[in-house]
């Protein structure tokens, strides 16, 4: 027998996050600042096909690369793209800021191409993300598809696809109410399949009946 168990997450962490300490409004992604891992020339690539149309906001990127030549890979393509004044490297951060900083966002982001990586593992920061109740985008690579569907709990697109990622990014800023309902849709399911009592509880009734 096999029981498949996603990524958990502790909602307690997200109930009383605080306010951002940031004062304009951004789309906020939160991890490695890698490219193959989670895509995010991806998702600066997708910005930039928005950004001019849509002035009032920002790109957030929290964390740093697994080395510096991924960071600073990532640093210049921003500068190439002209967008080193819409882009924001925060850094690597503490656990118990973060919540903060993802809550205050008015989309969260994650545009992981496909790899092995992808197929193999579901992104803890995905169930972080849903957590805060925003709406939020991600690919659709690996288990993924399985507990979230697009347009009901969160917004799916294809993987490396910056077009495509950028028309649903557009969509959901143009779509705003519509999208923080799909994103309150989101936040139920940390309190059931991703909420890890709710796992633990499923596990241990998995063990009790082989």
């Amino acid at each position: 027998k096999i029981l498949l168990v996603p990524s958990t997450v502790d909602i307690e962490r997200f109930s009383n996050a605080g306010v951002s300490p940031l004062t304009y409004s951004y789309i906020a992604y939160c991890g490695s600042l890698t490219i193959k891992k989670d895509g995010v020339d991806i998702l600066i690539d997708s910005f930039n096909r928005l950004a001019s149309e849509k002035p009032d906001i920002d790109l957030v990127l929290i964390g740093k690369g697994d080395s510096e030549f991924e960071e600073a890979a990532i640093r210049r393509k921003t500068e190439q793209l002209n967008l080193g004044n819409r882009v924001h490297f925060l850094g690597q951060m503490s656990r118990t800021d973060v919540p903060a900083y993802l809550a205050g966002a008015k989309v969260l982001a994650l545009a992981r191409p496909t790899s092995i990586v992808a197929d193999a593992g579901f992104p803890s920061k995905l169930t972080e993300y849903l957590s805060t109740g925003k709406p939020v985008i991600v690919t659709r690579v690996g288990d993924i598809p399985t507990y979230l569907k697009d347009n009901e709990n969160a917004f799916l697109s294809e993987p490396d696809n910056a077009e495509a990622f950028a028309v649903k990014l557009r969509y959901i800023l143009d779509n705003y109410d519509y999208a923080l309902k799909v994103g309150s849709n989101g936040k139920r399911l940390t309190e059931t399949i991703f909420n890890y009592n709710f796992q633990a509880a499923r596990m241990l009734e998995f063990i009790r009946l082989l």
